[in-house]
């Protein structure tokens, strides 16, 4: 019986355990610009084996102020944007002071840091296209596209 009513603790999304609240890093390296698909693989990773992910994605919206889960939730999701701000390069996590829960503090992220794998292609689709072989002999236009 013991056992049942432990594993249920855990597959409840609200609950926190002491080690939930240590400020070590949930993911291997902060995120300071760089890799970003990289490093938020790394956070729904960390968010999903703490049964966490629902709060970023949507899945667990806050409950009303009247529903007696209310506080669980908003200090679940305080604790969430720690873990978030704390994986972040202290100029990024500034940049984020004024988001109210996880939910918006992921999507602004993934706004900000996401567009710039999507500007990086859409520069190289461009440049792809606008390749031509012109008087160049097939080798020398191949070792073009070769040497990007």
């Amino acid at each position: 019986m013991a056992t049942s009513t432990a594993s249920s603790v855990y597959k409840d999304p609200l609950h926190l355990t002491t080690d939930d609240q240590s400020l070590n890093l949930l993911v291997p390296q902060v995120f300071s610009g760089k890799s970003f698909l990289h490093w938020s693989r790394n956070m729904r990773v960390a968010l999903i084996s703490k049964n966490k992910l629902g709060f970023i994605n949507g899945a667990c919206p806050q409950p009303p102020t009247t529903d007696a889960r209310h506080q669980d939730w908003i200090r679940t999701d305080y604790t969430i944007m720690q873990w978030i701000q704390f994986s972040l390069s202290e100029d990024i996590a500034k940049s984020f002071s004024y988001v109210t829960s996880s939910k918006q503090f992921w999507e602004e992220l993934n706004e900000r840091f996401n567009q710039s794998n999507a500007l990086f292609l859409y520069q190289l689709r461009k440049e792809v296209a606008e390749i031509k072989q012109g008087d160049l002999s097939l080798a020398e236009y191949y070792a073009m596209l070769r040497s990007g």
